[in-house]
């Protein structure tokens, strides 16, 4: 089976970063933020094996995603190299790509 390396953009980091931090102050439970994140993170990571199974976004099919709790996790796939670039994790609330556009 294909294993693809997991590369987090700069954008990703900081949301995973602004989840986290949004729970801890909002909520006022540093384990909570904690166990989310590392959700979020493991999830991303199941991507290196068959990325295919989740589904191209409908507004922008370049993307994909993958859900985890109320999280969608936005990544691209690159076959040469074979890599998975996680580029957005947004609530789902804030599931539009729109700021993705470009």
């Amino acid at each position: 089976m294909k294993e693809y390396k997991i590369v987090w953009a700069q954008t990703a980091i900081d949301d995973l970063r602004a989840i986290r931090t949004y729970i801890e102050a909002e909520l006022l439970s540093p384990e909570t933020a904690r166990q989310i994140a590392q959700s979020i993170y493991e999830s991303a990571a199941s991507l290196a094996q068959m990325p295919y199974r989740c589904p191209a976004d409908q507004e922008v099919p370049a993307y994909r995603y993958l859900i985890e709790g109320n999280y969608y996790i936005y990544f691209r796939i690159t076959e040469s190299p074979s890599a998975i670039q996680i580029t957005l994790v947004r609530n789902h609330l804030q599931r539009r790509l729109l700021s993705m556009r470009g």
